[in-house]
């Protein structure tokens, strides 16, 4: 009876001890949280849980489309100051005379 025991549990607890499994694991590591400076939609993502990383490491790569979209509003804001800005400035010399 012990044998049939053995036999039936011996693959089950030889997977156990010699591989990792990501949703029951237990490692010693050092946890970080990470978080990006600009908001964005992620394009690439070249590590995943479990892979060792370096200082510098690109972890993410964001899509660069919504922040240029956003550069092209903020220079159309610029210029539209810079009008406003000149208007002005030709009213209070027409005052001024």
């Amino acid at each position: 009876m012990l044998g049939v025991v053995a036999y039936f549990t011996y693959p089950w607890l030889a997977a156990r001890w010699t591989h990792v499994f990501l949703d029951d694991a237990r490692i010693a590591a050092n946890m970080i949280a990470v978080s990006s400076e600009v908001s964005g939609r992620i394009i690439s993502l070249p590590v995943i849980a479990g892979d060792k990383v370096v200082r510098g490491q690109v972890l993410a790569t964001i899509d660069a489309a919504s922040a240029s979209q956003e550069l092209k509003g903020l220079e159309a804001q610029v210029t539209g100051v810079k009008s406003q800005q000149n208007q002005l400035r030709s009213q209070q010399v027409s005052f001024s005379i």
